[in-house]
C-alpha cells in the first residue's frame, strides 16, 4: 500500500486514486440540517436588511443570495454544489462583485475538502487562488493583503477540511475492523459449537448408545450371567459419559476445578478414553462381543504411523461404525474390522453381516454418516458406505500424513 505523510498524516495513494472526480461524501444528517438553518437564517435576514432599503438591491445582493443558495446544494450534492461556486465565480468577476465572492469560496475550501473527491477538491483550489489573482488584476483598487488573507483563509479553510475527512476515514476504518472482527468473532464460535457438536456426537452419543442397547437386552434376558454383564458394560459406558461430559464442562468453562480426570463407579475401573487406535479396536470389539456378535479384528503388528490428525478421525470413524451397527444391525453374527496400509495411505474397514435388526426404539439422523464423509473429504480421503458381500461395510481410506 503506497502511503505518504501529510502535516504527520497517513495519506493512502491508492485509495486516492480510485477516488471518481465527481465523488462525494455527504454531510451527516445533523450537519445538514445545521447547514440549511444556518444559510436559511442568513439569506433571510439578508432580505429583511435589503427590503428595508429599496436602494441596497445590487448586482453584488444577487450574488450574495446566488452564493447561499448553492451553499444549501451541499447538503444534498457537494459536487454539483462546488461546480456552481466555479462557474459563479465568472458571473461574479463580469459583475465586478469577485472580491467579496473570492473571499467566500477560500472560506468553503475546507467543506468542499471535506465533501468532495480529491481531484475536484484540488480544482477548485485552483480556481480560488486563479481568481484572487485574477481579481486582484482586474480592480486596481484590490490591495495584495487582500489577495494573501484569501490565500490564508483558504489553507486554513483546506486544513479544517482534511483534519475532519481524516477523522471521518478513521471513523469508517473503525467500524470496518469491528465489523470485521464481530464477523471473525461470530465463525470462531460457530465453528466451536461445531465442534462441541462433534465431540458430542462421536463420543458421548456413542456411549449412550451402548447404554440404551444394553438396557434393552436387560429386559429380555432370561439369565443372570448375562445381567451381569450388561449391568458392567451400562456401568462403563455410562462412567465413560460423564467423564467426557466434565471434560467438555472443563474445555467450555475453562474451569481449572474441572480437571479431566475420568469419573469412576463403584465397583469398576477407571474408565478411560483410548488415543491409540489398536487399544480403541479391541474396546470396540469387546462391546460389539457383549452382543453375541463374532468380532474378526485384523491390523498391522505395530500400530501404523499416521498423523495425529488422521489417527483422530480413524478413531472417530471406527466409534461411528460400531456405533451404527448397534443402531441398525444389533445381533448380528459378524464383524470383521481391519486396518490396512501402503505406502502413503490407510484403509480402515468395518464389515458385519446382514443377519442383524435394527432396534425400532432407536432413531438417526444422519447426522454421524455426514461428519464422517466431511471429515474424510477435509482430510483428502475417500469413503465407501453400502452393500457388500452379504452384509454392509464402511471403509474409509486416508493419507497417513
Amino acid at each position: 500500500m503506497a502511503e505518504r505523510r501529510w502535516f504527520g498524516r497517513a495519506i493512502d495513494l491508492n485509495t486516492i486514486s480510485r477516488e471518481r472526480f465527481f465523488g462525494s461524501w455527504p454531510l451527516p444528517r445533523g450537519s445538514r440540517i445545521a447547514l440549511i438553518a444556518i444559510v436559511t437564517l442568513a439569506i433571510v435576514t439578508i432580505g429583511v436588511l435589503r427590503f428595508s432599503d429599496s436602494n441596497a438591491w445590487t448586482s453584488a445582493s444577487l450574488v450574495d443570495i446566488g452564493l447561499l443558495l448553492i451553499i444549501i446544494l451541499f447538503a444534498q450534492s457537494p459536487p454539483m454544489a462546488a461546480g456552481l461556486l466555479l462557474l459563479g465565480g465568472l458571473i461574479a468577476l463580469r459583475i465586478s462583485a469577485g472580491g467579496t465572492y473570492t473571499l467566500a469560496l477560500a472560506v468553503i475550501v475546507g467543506l468542499v475538502v471535506y465533501t468532495c473527491s480529491v481531484w475536484l477538491s484540488s480544482v477548485y483550489a485552483l480556481a480560488v487562488v486563479s481568481w484572487s489573482f485574477t481579481w486582484h488584476l482586474v480592480d486596481q483598487s484590490a490591495s495584495q493583503l487582500g489577495m494573501v488573507s484569501t490565500f490564508i483563509i483558504a489553507i486554513a479553510s483546506g486544513l479544517v477540511g482534511l483534519s475532519l475527512r481524516a477523522s471521518r476515514t478513521r471513523q469508517q476504518n473503525l467500524l470496518a475492523d469491528n465489523a470485521r472482527l464481530a464477523e471473525e468473532a461470530a465463525a470462531v464460535l460457530r465453528a466451536e459449537r461445531e465442534r462441541i457438536i462433534d465431540e458430542l456426537h462421536n463420543i458421548i452419543a456413542h456411549d449412550i448408545t451402548i447404554v440404551l442397547m444394553h438396557s434393552h437386552a436387560l429386559e429380555l434376558a432370561p439369565g443372570n450371567a448375562h445381567n451381569t454383564r450388561s449391568t458392567h458394560a451400562i456401568i462403563e459406558s455410562a462412567t465413560q459419559a460423564m467423564t467426557d461430559i466434565r471434560r467438555m464442562m472443563h474445555f467450555v468453562h475453562g474451569d481449572p476445578s474441572l480437571d479431566d480426570s475420568p469419573v469412576t463407579a463403584v465397583g469398576t475401573d477407571d474408565v478411560v478414553r483410548h488415543d491409540n487406535l489398536i487399544e480403541t479396536l479391541s474396546t470396540l470389539r469387546g462391546r460389539l462381543e457383549a452382543f453375541g456378535t463374532d468380532v474378526q479384528v485384523s491390523h498391522p503388528d505395530a500400530a501404523p504411523k499416521v498423523s495425529h490428525t488422521v489417527l483422530t478421525a480413524l478413531i472417530h470413524i471406527a466409534n461411528e461404525a460400531s456405533t451404527n451397527i448397534l443402531k441398525h444391525a444389533v445381533g448380528c453374527s459378524t464383524v470383521r474390522i481391519a486396518i490396512t496400509t501402503t505406502a502413503d495411505t490407510v484403509t480402515l474397514s468395518v464389515w458385519n453381516s446382514a443377519d442383524g435388526k435394527q432396534d425400532s426404539r432407536v432413531t438417526s439422523g444422519g447426522y454421524g454418516l455426514r461428519r464422517v464423509t466431511d471429515r474424510v473429504s477435509g482430510l483428502g480421503g475417500t469413503l465407501h458406505t453400502g452393500p457388500a458381500n452379504d452384509g454392509w461395510e464402511l471403509a474409509a481410506t486416508l493419507p497417513r500424513l
